[in-house]
């Protein structure tokens, strides 16, 4: 077990203000100021220009609705919502290591603890990955092992509620199978990781892969992952199907249920997520007949059943969703759109209302960013938050763009630290504080390192 510096002590700091910011700070553990939603040369060029103000983009409502949701699902109060414009982005270091730690997923307990899971290579093996995971305890993170130098344990996902629930994919052997494997976080600590799929594999061996778990409530779980026959242990293994399976009250798998056959579609990149009344939501992205599409499947009937998202195009990729305060599921992902000679990846949104997914709305319309793995959240006064990732000159930035309304978006302001050669990239699981400001899981990969150093970091925002 190791633990981190003080879970509030910043990393960096970075000012979000309606106008320009001086820079400040010599080193990485010095505050560094930048301008959030200002005018600089990083940017993303937008159809309406960059923000100058971004005060006035997400200040939200003048008062609030004391009906309304904070971040967990209650009542608001009298709390207005807060001005992202006009505070300070603190990052940090979650993992604190010298590997490299990978695809962090994060969730928030009843109690308000927050945990995290992410994938970590060995430090003298980058073949071998390990899975770690992360609870707050205090000002510090107390960081633990859940397993130790089998071959390949990646893909986490997580949800949360009165514990902590962690499916990821594991191979045990180079020429094993790829199975998921489960944990839950008790009082006690971790539970020891056992294999939820190894006997959905006989007679024949398949390759378990891409977990996504969503929480209905009250410790009532579903678990999307993709499934192939393992045709050769070391070469390619057939089509993946997408199966679910229900989870029973001591965390057992109720059986699996098809939900895309290969014959229907080769899917991938899937995500998970509950809507406030319980309905379970899966979207995947899947290639049919060459096309990619997002395939959305939900048990609004009491079964399992499937159908494709209108109003997308080509080039899907990263999708992401996430349960929102209205009790709607709420959906970011990468697509191709039009900007001249050649196509852009931009991000889109889309919604749900009685559970079907609304027109996409278009999140970001720049210049060819090499945008990628979008993250969204619903704040208590209805305001979606995106995170995503672009590039400029080869570094990979922070972004977030906001919508009062889920239909028009606000220009995308940066919000990761101007004077580093870190890349900030893979925002994931936006979570909000009781007082509705928002957070993330990211990772930074460390300028200049030697071998690789990847960390597992968070962002919060943080009022003046």
């Amino acid at each position: 077990m190791r633990s981190t510096p003080p879970a509030r002590l910043a990393l960096l700091t970075v000012t979000a203000c309606a106008c320009a910011c001086a820079g400040g700070g010599d080193s990485g553990m010095q505050p560094m100021l930048a301008t959030v939603g200002g005018a600089t040369t990083d940017d993303p060029p937008s159809s309406s220009g960059p923000d100058d103000d971004a005060g006035s983009a997400t200040s939200g409502m003048d008062t609030a609705d004391g009906s309304g949701a904070d971040s967990s699902g209650g009542s608001t109060g009298e709390l207005l919502p807060p001005d992202l414009g006009d505070g300070t982005w603190e990052f940090e270091n979650v993992s604190s290591t010298q590997a490299m730690s990978l695809h962090p997923t994060r969730t928030r307990l009843d109690d308000g603890t927050e945990v995290l899971g992410w994938a970590e290579t060995a430090l003298d093996d980058i073949g071998l990955l390990n899975m770690f995971a992360a609870i707050e305890s205090g000002d510090q993170w107390s960081v633990s092992p859940l397993t130790n130098a089998d071959r390949q344990h990646t893909f986490p996902s997580m949800a949360g509620g009165e514990l902590a629930y962690l499916v990821w994919m594991g191979q045990i052997e180079i020429d094993g199978d790829r199975d998921l494997f489960f944990a839950t976080a008790t009082p006690g600590g971790w539970t020891t990781p056992r294999n939820l799929t190894d006997a959905f594999d006989v007679p024949t061996p398949h390759n378990e892969s891409e977990p996504a778990i969503g929480h209905r409530g009250g410790g009532q779980l579903f678990i999307a992952y993709t499934s192939a026959e393992q045709v050769d242990p070391l070469g390619p293994s057939a089509t993946p199907g997408v199966f679910v399976v229900e989870m029973t009250a001591d965390n057992d798998p109720a059986g699996q249920t098809s939900l895309v056959t290969p014959a229907q579609a080769n899917c991938t990149d899937l995500t998970a997520a509950a809507a406030g009344d319980g309905t379970g939501h899966v979207i995947a992205k899947c290639t049919d007949g060459g096309v990619g599409v997002l395939i959305h499947g939900t048990d609004r009937s009491g079964d399992w059943d499937d159908d494709t998202l209108s109003g997308t195009t080509t080039g899907i990729l990263s999708p992401s969703m996430a349960a929102g305060a209205d009790g709607n599921v709420h959906l970011v992902w990468i697509q191709d759109s039009d900007c001249g000679a050649t196509a852009c990846d931009d991000v889109f949104y889309a919604s749900t209302t009685d559970h079907v997914f609304g027109t996409p709305v278009q999140v970001t319309d720049t210049a060819n960013l090499d945008e990628r793995f979008p993250s969204v959240g619903m704040d208590a006064w209805g305001r979606v938050l995106v995170f995503s990732q672009a590039r400029i000159d080869g570094q990979a930035i922070l972004y977030m763009s906001v919508s009062e309304d889920g239909q028009t978006f606000a220009p995308s302001v940066r919000i990761s630290p101007q004077d580093t050669l870190d890349d900030y990239q893979n925002p994931q699981a936006v979570l909000f504080s009781p007082e509705g400001y928002p957070s993330f899981a990211y990772e930074r990969v460390v300028d200049g390192s030697d071998p690789l150093n990847i960390e597992i970091e968070v962002a919060r925002f943080v009022p003046n």
